[in-house]
């Protein structure tokens, strides 16, 4: 492929189309592909998602796992980012999360720390992949400008995975009351 990340993944299925039609077309294809990434490397110009990806990376600092709430709050509170004026109210966890399921990336049911509780959220090894491959590295001079987060410790955040998840999410946390099955009513 003459090109690399979002911009193979893009390209690759004409390419390969490309090929198997023959002629001149494969060498077409490389060219065009050559040709239009740079045009786009050169607008300078990336697109909501590609920001949303490296705003979530600066407001996860060094947790592993944030709420959606705290998350959203992270990136509206960023004066240099266009989320707090996303839509009327700034941008909502619904949108949020339509914007991240393209990589994806979804919320789950996570247990923080007192006093957060079970919450939906996000974790950081989601990001992970879509990070690495359609991001650049960190800007250290920029991060630098944002306010340091206490890192979570890994004992802190206890993932409930998909397939044990109860039929409605509570924001109670163990030991609270009203969490209690009554007997006889299970």
């Amino acid at each position: 492929m003459p090109v690399e990340d979002r911009a193979a993944d893009t390209w690759e299925p004409l390419v390969i189309i490309a090929d198997h039609a023959g002629d001149t077309w494969p060498d077409r294809a490389r060219a065009a592909a050559l040709a239009l990434t740079a045009e786009a490397d050169d607008n300078s110009h990336t697109s909501p998602r590609l920001r949303l990806l490296t705003d979530c990376r600066a407001a996860f600092g060094e947790h592993n796992a944030l709420p959606t709430a705290v998350l959203l709050e992270r990136l509206k509170a960023d004066p240099d980012s266009e989320w707090a004026e996303h839509g009327p109210a700034g941008l909502t966890a619904m949108k949020f999360g339509s914007l991240l399921r393209e990589y994806d990336i979804r919320s789950t049911t996570i247990r923080f720390p007192p006093p957060t509780g079970q919450a939906k959220g996000y974790q950081r090894a989601d990001f992970a992949d879509a990070w690495a491959r359609y991001c650049p590295a960190p800007d250290p001079a920029r991060d630098g400008d944002k306010p340091p987060h206490e890192p979570a410790r890994d004992a802190d955040v206890v993932s409930i995975a998909r397939g044990s998840r109860t039929s409605r999410t509570s924001l109670n946390s163990a030991g609270q009351s009203g969490t209690a099955c009554i007997p006889g009513t299970a």
